[in-house]
């Protein structure tokens, strides 16, 4: 039995609106100017000198820092480069024989600094990885690279954080609070910043005149240095626990900053718990992907190394390779001399999203943070994904080399 609908005068004119806005839209079209609109061109450029994807740039001084060092980068023709916020980082392109690829390092610098053309990163001397010990020992003064413009969401927010931040560090992990110690400093941030700060030995503290200086000059940094391998008076010793920040912090509430190797971030996060804070008020930073996957509670089949056959589709090419279950997909892919997107090689930033044509990934929980819709339509990030099986591939056309 059919039911009559009333249908009111403005509900009608609603339904015939929106049958005629196609129509309507063409005669809009059709009527408009023909106006020179080039001026778009100047907000284009605008946006670009902002926001640029790539930066070129050269190494203007080389700083020792115990057992690392210090790069100082300006750009090629002494323009400003990116504004940014403190705690953000680069990534900087490199290519060792045939390998194009990248590695993201936490900016040091002040955002200060960016207006007269420079920005700093640190790189340790890390014997075991394959970047970081080549461009410790190969980069000299006047080499030119090509920098990611900065990125990152490591950095505070009046509107989402407290007014007092506790930045945890571990050894080198402390270069993202640097920044933002010289941005309190040279008055770009207003907040207060409580630096504990761990290192093995009073000669293992990077920055340590440059944090003594900063604590001169303004009230609103404070450093508590925490030495694991040797006791002096005037600073903690042991490792940084709940104690030791609540020995520190006066104020009611307060947010949590942490940076450090894979491991400080393991037992930080169990003791974080303790202080009782609103999860809303904690952050790491980006957390390396760990390639040993041999204790991993979570890895679907018995591991053993193996290693399998990946079919990569890029634009129109395809590449036939091999691919290690004990390493990312993205560091095979790489390996093989292909160009590949990445940036903050931890599972976060998007920029090397791959699409799993055919074949089985596994994707640790703790870097899997791929959006819902991703997972459902198999897409990965293969900085942060494994082979478990054969793989076809799509990965986008390189816009980095």
């Amino acid at each position: 039995m059919s039911k009559l609908i009333k249908i009111g005068k403005s509900r009608l004119k609603d339904m015939l609106g929106f049958k005629n806005l196609g129509k309507h839209r063409d005669e809009i079209i059709e009527s408009s100017s023909s106006e020179d609109i080039s001026y778009f061109d100047a907000i284009s450029e605008k946006a670009q000198s902002l926001h640029p994807l790539i930066l070129n740039v050269k190494v203007e001084d080389i700083i020792p820092r115990y057992d690392a060092k210090e790069f100082v980068f300006s750009s090629i023709d002494s323009t400003p480069l990116p504004f940014f916020k403190a705690g953000s980082y680069i990534s900087i392109k490199t290519i060792i024989g045939e390998v194009y690829t990248s590695r993201p390092y936490s900016i040091c610098s002040s955002p200060k600094d960016a207006l007269s053309g420079k920005i700093s990163i640190m790189i340790e001397d890390y014997p075991d990885g394959f970047v970081a010990p080549y461009l410790y020992k190969n980069i000299k003064i006047g080499d030119v690279f090509q920098i990611s413009s900065p990125m990152g969401t490591f950095y505070y927010d009046k509107l989402r954080d407290n007014k007092t931040i506790v930045a945890l560090a571990g050894g080198s992990g402390v270069t993202p609070f640097i920044s933002m110690a010289k941005a309190i400093r040279d008055g770009i941030e207003d907040f207060n910043l409580l630096l504990i700060y761990g290192s093995r030995n009073r000669e293992a503290i990077y920055f340590k005149e440059e944090l003594d200086e900063i604590e001169k000059e303004t009230t609103k940094v404070k450093v508590v240095h925490v030495l694991s391998d040797e006791k002096v008076d005037g600073y903690e010793y042991g490792f940084i626990t709940s104690d030791i920040i609540k020995k520190y912090v006066f104020e009611p509430q307060y947010s949590v900053f942490a940076c450090g190797p894979g491991n400080f971030y393991t037992f930080m996060k169990k003791d974080i718990q303790k202080l009782n804070i609103p999860q809303r008020f904690i952050r790491f930073e980006m957390e390396a992907v760990s390639r040993d996957l041999s204790s991993d509670p979570d890895y679907p089949i018995h591991y053993e190394k193996k290693e399998y056959n990946a079919l990569v589709k890029q634009g129109g090419k395809e590449y036939r390779i091999k691919l290690s279950n004990d390493e990312p997909i993205l560091s095979g892919i790489e390996r093989a001399g292909i160009k590949a997107n990445a940036s903050c090689r931890s599972g976060v930033c998007l920029w090397c999203r791959t699409r799993v044509v055919e074949g089985k990934t596994y994707n640790p929980k703790k870097n899997d943070n791929r959006r819902k819709g991703d997972v459902l339509l198999d897409y990965i990030h293969p900085c942060a994904s494994f082979p478990l099986s054969d793989l076809v591939l799509e990965i986008p056309e390189s816009e980095l080399f």
